[in-house]
C-alpha cells in the first residue's frame, strides 16, 4: 500500500506535517510496549529531536482492503533509529488500520509489536493467512 510506504519516508524525513496529514485525529496507536498513544502523542514522540529515524523498511506486507474504504496492512517493520546518539535496529510486527477520506488514506489504528527477536517475544513469525491473495484498491486520488 502506498500510503503506508509513504508513511514510513515521512517517518524518516521527520516531516511532522506529512505525518500529522496522513493519521486522522482520532488515531489510536499501541506501541511496542503496550502505551496508547493519540496522534498529537504519537508524532510528538516520533519527530522529538532526542530520536532520528534512519530508516523504516517493510516486508511480508500483506493488506486487506474492504469496500474501497478500509484497509488493514500487516508487516514486518525493520526500524533503524538514533536515540541520544546511539543506533538502534528492530524488527517487529506492524498493523496498521486504514480509512479512505476525500484527502486521500488516513491511518486510523496501527500497532507495532512485540518486537521480534527478543526474549519472550518469539521470533519466529506465523501468518495464518500466508498466500491468502486479496484485490488492493488504489483509495481515493490525493
Amino acid at each position: 500500500m502506498t500510503a503506508a510506504l509513504d508513511r514510513a519516508r515521512a517517518l524518516v524525513a521527520g516531516d511532522r506535517a506529512r505525518l500529522m496529514e496522513m493519521h486522522h485525529p482520532l488515531l489510536r496507536w499501541t506501541t511496542y510496549d503496550g502505551r496508547v498513544l493519540g496522534r498529537d502523542t504519537y508524532v510528538a514522540g516520533n519527530t522529538a529531536d532526542r530520536l532520528t529515524w534512519i530508516d523504516q523498511g517493510l516486508s511480508d506486507i500483506d493488506v486487506q482492503v474492504i469496500d474501497d474504504t478500509i484497509a488493514v496492512l500487516t508487516a514486518v517493520a525493520t526500524d533503524i533509529v538514533e536515540r541520544g546518539g546511539c543506533r538502534q535496529s528492530f524488527r517487529l510486527r506492524l498493523t496498521q488500520c486504514w480509512v479512505a477520506t476525500e484527502a486521500g488514506w488516513r491511518c486510523v489504528a496501527g500497532h507495532a509489536g512485540p518486537r521480534l527477536g527478543e526474549a519472550g517475544s518469539g521470533s519466529e513469525i506465523v501468518d495464518e493467512n500466508a498466500g491468502h491473495s486479496a484485490e488492493v484498491s488504489p483509495g481515493p486520488a490525493n
